[in-house]
């Protein structure tokens, strides 16, 4: 099986990537890019990522309202939330599945940057 290198994620702003996650090559798209990050709890286990699990997201800097995406914002955190615009408010939404825990806001003068769209996951064995 044909595989590609694809970066992991999980540092801070400026950092190079120093870990790699080996994607099927027939699960990607050549003229694309991606990333790997590595799910932290459990906020989003009811779209089935979990703390653990390896999350793909294709590179991109678009998203839409509904699309699960990985993020920067603030003081440079990180996150893989659903995502909402609130046009009217001019608020980035950052929501967890699990609707017990408040989404994320932040304001459109704030530091944001959509990082990459959904691709797929690697659950983590049990």
């Amino acid at each position: 099986m044909k595989r590609i290198r694809t970066p992991e994620l999980n540092i801070k702003l400026g950092e190079k990537p120093t870990d790699y996650f080996m994607l099927p090559k027939a699960l990607c798209d050549e003229n694309k890019t991606y990333f790997a990050f590595t799910a932290s709890g459990d906020g989003m286990a009811l779209e089935n990522i979990r703390s653990g699990d390896i999350v793909i997201f294709e590179e991109t800097d678009k998203i839409e309202n509904g699309d699960i995406g990985c993020f920067r914002f603030k003081d440079n955190q990180m996150a893989c939330k659903k995502y909402f615009y609130d046009e009217e408010n001019k608020l980035h939404i950052l929501e967890f599945c699990d609707l017990k825990q408040k989404p994320i806001i932040v304001k459109e003068k704030e530091k944001f940057q959509v990082l990459g769209k959904l691709a797929f996951v690697f659950n983590r064995k049990n």
